[in-house]
């Protein structure tokens, strides 16, 4: 049986699983998927996927808090401009 190899790189990067819990689900030695995981880079290709994940959601926050900083200042400057004379 043919198996899509790059499927199960993305699967193995994107995922939680171990190559035991891999091999299992699809009916693979553990020797015949970890020669491929070595030879073909899953292992850093999981940790550029999650160092990416990591990369997205630090800017989403800081994308938050930096909203949330403008509407507090253009709160306190309405504030301002109404209690001044």
């Amino acid at each position: 049986m043919r198996r899509d190899w790059d499927t199960l790189k993305a699967e193995y990067a994107q995922g939680n699983c171990t190559l035991r819990d891999l091999a299992a689900k699809h009916h693979l030695t553990l020797g015949s998927i970890g020669r491929h995981a070595a030879a073909d880079g899953w292992l850093q290709a999981r940790e550029r996927y999650r160092a990416k994940k990591l990369q997205e959601e630090l800017e989403a926050i800081i994308d938050q808090r930096a909203r949330e900083h403008a509407e507090q200042f253009l709160m306190q400057r309405r504030t301002t401009a109404r209690n001044s004379p």
